[in-house]
């Protein structure tokens, strides 16, 4: 959580909504006594209730869907960085939906991630919810919110 926290550039005014996310995961801050922390196995943590929270929470954060805490997906995804520096020539112009993948790639992974994950969200691209469109709409900007949220539950992600 605090890796996508950091790397979203995440502005967090009130942090009990993310101490409750870590209760709710099992993973109370200090509530590991010794001082090694909580394992790092594993099968302590790779788990599919354990992985879907993850995902949950990461797509919550992007969407802002978490209380007090605030992320510029459309900011990263036009090429500026968790830190607000702008890296794109223009970020004004509309946001490509493969050009919003690749930005985001490269702003919270640092173009890190494996040829699946890339495959595999960039097939999600053409999801209505992704998307945002309809049989009958004109090109849209995707949301990009669901897209950092994809990325920042990617293995990739959950790895670092």
């Amino acid at each position: 959580m605090v890796s996508a926290v950091r790397a979203s550039g995440a502005e967090v005014d009130d942090a009990r909504a993310l101490v409750g996310t870590l209760n709710n995961m099992g993973m109370m801050p200090y509530g590991m006594m010794p001082p090694t922390g909580y394992s790092m196995k594993a099968d302590v943590w790779v788990n599919s209730s354990a992985l879907l929270a993850r995902m949950n929470f990461a797509l919550g954060l992007a969407a802002g869907k978490i209380k007090g805490v605030k992320v510029d997906a459309v900011g990263l995804s036009s090429g500026r960085s968790a830190n607000g520096s702008d890296t794109s020539p223009n970020k004004d112009a509309p946001i490509d939906p493969q050009q919003a993948l690749t930005n985001l790639e490269n702003s919270l992974l640092s173009g890190d991630i494996s040829k699946q994950t890339h495959d595999t969200i960039s097939k999600q691209l053409e999801d209505p919810k992704i998307s945002q469109r309809r049989l009958d709409d004109p090109k849209r900007p995707p949301n990009v919110a669901a897209i950092t949220g994809l990325i920042l539950g990617s293995p990739e992600f959950q790895r670092r």
